[in-house]
């Protein structure tokens, strides 16, 4: 997409659109020849500048909201614009001081740097903040047990072959004997050892409403909150942060991107998307392949966590609209993921 991008632009064109964008992501307003000229010091005539922007407007990359107004970034601006970028830089020595003592205030707790995470991000961007930490792709059973809390509630237990372990409470629809609870143990820790979490769904993998006598709903309400608790956890701060973006003024437009942003699945889906690049990754508008998402940009990186845990990893990055100052976003969550990755590290060994 890049190469692509260069074929299609002179130099001059170039820096043309990379100042319509940066004048724009400051100002939020419609960018004229004499701007670009004057703030930017393109070695061209005001008129030159405008053939070219009208150039690159019948390319696709910029637009004119009205004859006598300048031009705006379209999408494919904003990506030609990060292609061009050069590599991340850390913040500056004011804010980095900033995030190393907020890190230095919190304790070795997983879920507490977790959520302290997404809330200095937040803080540092002023964007919505979010994160997503997984175990293993695809870890097994080695222990599953199910105990009983009260007649309508019990307890499964279970641990994977990457040394995570999780906890879930069931509620039965009806009340549980003590022989339904001897079974459904006995059938759990059968069926499930060995068994990826993966395979959750596959048929012959947990056990059936005809092989145990009990009820056919709690068996179902099993097999989702396994393979919910080993999804990932998802955190998400800073939603306010998009009252303030003009883009967003709109309530409708604003109410769909908060309700995603609600939603653990499409969080997970987003963030999972990310891959396992080590560099920071943008997403822009309809690469998300999301109409909620269609006038945001996602910024975010990949992070590892060394043993004993190799293959647990997790994202993190911000979400906000496509006019956001990508330099500072993706320095700003290149230097949070390397301060959780190392922390996650230390709190595990």
């Amino acid at each position: 997409m890049m190469a692509q991008a260069r074929r299609e632009l002179t130099r001059r064109q170039q820096q043309v659109l990379s100042a319509v964008v940066q004048e724009y992501i400051q100002t939020a307003a419609p960018v004229g020849s004499i701007t670009v000229q004057k703030k930017y010091g393109l070695p061209a005539s005001s008129a030159t500048i405008r053939n070219e922007m009208g150039r690159l407007t019948e390319q696709g990359y910029l637009s004119q909201p009205h004859t006598s107004a300048g031009r705006i970034p379209e999408e494919k601006a904003y990506r030609s614009y990060i292609n061009q970028l050069g590599a991340t830089s850390l913040p500056p020595i004011s804010q980095l001081s900033w995030v190393r003592s907020q890190y230095r205030r919190i304790t070795t707790d997983m879920d507490t740097i977790l959520r302290t995470t997404t809330r200095i991000l937040s803080q540092l961007t002023q964007q919505p903040a979010l994160m997503e930490m997984g175990s293993a792709p695809s870890p097994s059973f080695t222990e599953v047990h199910a105990t009983p809390i009260s007649a309508r509630t019990i307890r499964i237990t279970c641990a994977c072959s990457d040394g995570s372990r999780r906890e879930l409470v069931v509620k039965s629809s009806q009340p549980l004997t003590a022989e339904h609870i001897r079974e459904l143990d006995q059938a759990l820790a059968m069926q499930l050892a060995g068994t990826k979490v993966t395979d959750l769904g596959l048929a012959g993998k947990l056990p059936q409403p005809e092989d145990i006598s009990a009820p056919a709903s709690l068996l179902q309400s099993i097999a989702t909150g396994l393979t919910s608790a080993w999804r990932g956890q998802v955190y998400v701060d800073g939603m306010a942060n998009m009252l303030s973006c003009p883009e967003f003024q709109h309530p409708e437009r604003l109410r769909v991107i908060m309700e995603t942003l609600a939603e653990e699945a499409a969080v997970h889906r987003m963030l999972q998307g990310i891959g396992d690049a080590s560099e920071v990754t943008v997403v822009i508008g309809s690469e998300h392949g999301s109409v909620a998402l269609a006038d945001c940009s996602l910024v975010a990186k990949r992070f590892g966590v060394p043993s004993p845990y190799p293959s647990a990893s997790g994202t993190v990055g911000v979400l906000g609209p496509m006019r956001m100052p990508y330099d500072q976003m993706m320095s700003a969550v290149s230097c949070i993921a390397d301060h959780a990755g190392q922390l996650l590290s230390q709190s595990m060994n």
